[in-house]
């Protein structure tokens, strides 16, 4: 599974966290019953929770003002 990957992948924690528990749904999904919504609904919730992290450290990264280049007021 992704906690014990051995492959010189470099996840965030919420990332590693996020494809675990979605890994997990997918297997009850394949070995149980495809149509129980919840695991579909599980699997778009933790999907959302990395992205919005995401999108949230991009924009705090993009409002830094890259050294040499200050804003002119």
């Amino acid at each position: 599974g992704v906690q014990t990957c051995a492959l010189p992948i470099y996840l965030d924690p919420d990332q590693k966290q996020a494809l675990t528990v979605i890994s997990d749904k997918i297997a009850r999904m394949l070995n149980g019953d495809p149509t129980y919504l919840d695991n579909w609904h599980d699997i778009i919730g933790y999907a959302k929770l990395v992205e919005t992290r995401m999108i949230d450290d991009q924009a705090a990264a993009a409002s830094l003002v890259a050294p040499g280049r200050a804003r002119k007021k």
